[in-house]
């Protein structure tokens, strides 16, 4: 989430093209503070004059800048993703703010589900089929490849 955030705040001033800001860092020695710092430095970023109309270049969705107002989207649903991951594998539970979450979904309806969902690090999995009346957090995960039931698997004695 680190990187996406440098990542995504590149983009926002020209600099998305440049692949260094979207390496991870595996051995960042205060992930905690970097992650902190990659938060401001994002709402920062996305704070600019003009920063809906701007091209973002996002060398993981497509090779072609995206104008900005996308740009962020992508970003709101790929965080709101990536925290329920985090929530999920903590055992913690997820609830985004509704107002995130109105934005988000009818962006993730939006998302392809194709065969690039099961590449190599792909961001999201194949969608999960959901009811129909389902909660708009069950169907916001579901689009991309998450079910609100999984837990993670106990390694190791109970």
């Amino acid at each position: 989430m680190t990187v996406q955030h440098e990542g995504f705040a590149a983009a926002a001033v020209g600099r998305g093209h440049d692949e260094a800001v979207w390496r991870q860092r595996w051995q960042d020695p205060q992930p905690f503070e970097a992650y902190a710092v990659s938060a401001a430095v994002v709402l920062s970023a996305f704070e600019g004059e003009g920063v809906l109309d701007r091209p973002f270049h996002l060398p993981e969705i497509r090779p072609e800048p995206i104008p900005g107002r996308f740009a962020v989207g992508f970003h709101l649903v790929d965080y709101l993703a990536h925290g329920w991951d985090v929530a999920a594998t903590l055992g913690l539970p997820w609830s985004p703010p509704p107002d995130a979450l109105a934005v988000a979904l009818p962006i993730a309806r939006e998302v392809p589900d194709d065969e690039g969902r099961t590449r190599p690090g792909a961001a999201f999995g194949p969608g999960i089929p959901v009811p129909p009346d389902a909660p708009a957090e069950i169907e916001f995960l579901g689009r991309l490849g998450r079910s609100a039931a999984w837990r993670p698997e106990t390694v190791g004695p109970a």
